[in-house]
């Protein structure tokens, strides 16, 4: 008798939870559509990159079809340490660095090593637009302006993350080519 009664309790609590974590994202989608930033997502693993991409890309010669886009928020504190790791990053890479022009945006872009490209200004902050972003760091594997690999918030904080998510990407596009 005791045992019906634990599992319909749990049952009930169950239920419960499954309800309150539905009406949670219920409400997170809510006021992302208030402020603009629901849509269709944006980093689809397929998916070609906005244009504002794929020319900002186009523009740095020094990158091959495959590299690593490493977005970078101003107001982020792991970004801040993140820009600092890059140099480490094993893989082709450039550093967009997004957010208002000051003094926070100088010490992003002055914490990125040498020889790390740097997207910033107004190109950075229509890059941001056109992939919906709201969540820093993020990194996405792209080849020939296609997302073959991403990774965002605590995926991406680190170089290690970025190392892992880059030997993921070039892996997955292996195979898919044999």
């Amino acid at each position: 008798m005791v045992a019906i009664a634990l599992v319909a309790m749990c049952v009930v609590l169950t239920v419960a939870f499954l309800a309150a974590l539905r009406g949670v994202a219920e409400l997170r989608l809510r006021l992302a559509q208030d402020d603009g930033a629901a849509g269709p997502p944006k980093l689809v693993i397929g998916r070609r990159l906005p244009d504002s991409v794929v020319e900002a890309l186009a523009g740095l010669g020094e990158l091959g079809p495959r590299s690593l886009v490493v977005l970078l928020s101003t107001t982020c504190g792991s970004c801040l340490r993140l820009a600092g790791e890059l140099g480490r990053v094993q893989a082709p890479l450039v550093a967009c660095v997004i957010g208002e022009p000051g003094p926070t945006a100088d010490d992003v872009r002055a914490s990125v090593p040498a020889g790390v490209p740097v997207i910033a200004g107004d190109v950075a902050r229509q890059i941001r637009t056109d992939l919906n972003l709201h969540t820093f760091p993020t990194a996405i594997a792209q080849r020939d302006g296609y997302i073959v690999a991403t990774g965002q918030g605590s995926g991406a904080d680190a170089a290690a993350n970025l190392d892992h998510l880059w030997r993921q990407a070039v892996h997955a596009t292996k195979e898919a080519h044999t």
